[in-house]
């Protein structure tokens, strides 16, 4: 996914994720503290993983939606991944995985 991102200074995009549903070697911030991540400015470009996202979604609270909203989401996540299981396609826990991520 990294490749697929241009390495430009001051990015339009705040943070990027490259998220897998895995906690096993899904981390490119483990060297910055959770208490520093409150100060820390936007990745930009910088491809980030799922346990980077479980960290700073604590710190930054990203989602400021409504009850509506989220289960809206979570709905239409589940809807596909429901859809992509009757397909019988393999990769739709990522999608179950983002669904318990937003809960």
């Amino acid at each position: 996914m990294q490749n697929t991102l241009p390495a430009v200074e001051n990015y339009d995009l705040q943070y990027v994720f490259d998220m897998k549903g895995s906690q096993i070697n899904r981390e490119v911030l483990k060297s910055i503290q959770t208490k520093d991540m409150r100060d820390m400015k936007a990745t930009g470009g910088q491809v980030l993983k799922d346990l980077d996202y479980i960290r700073l979604k604590e710190v930054k609270r990203f989602f400021k939606m409504n009850e509506y909203d989220i289960e809206e989401i979570i709905t239409s996540l589940s809807n596909d991944v429901e859809f992509l299981r009757s397909c019988r396609f393999m990769d739709y826990s990522i999608l179950s995985k983002f669904v318990q991520y937003l809960s």
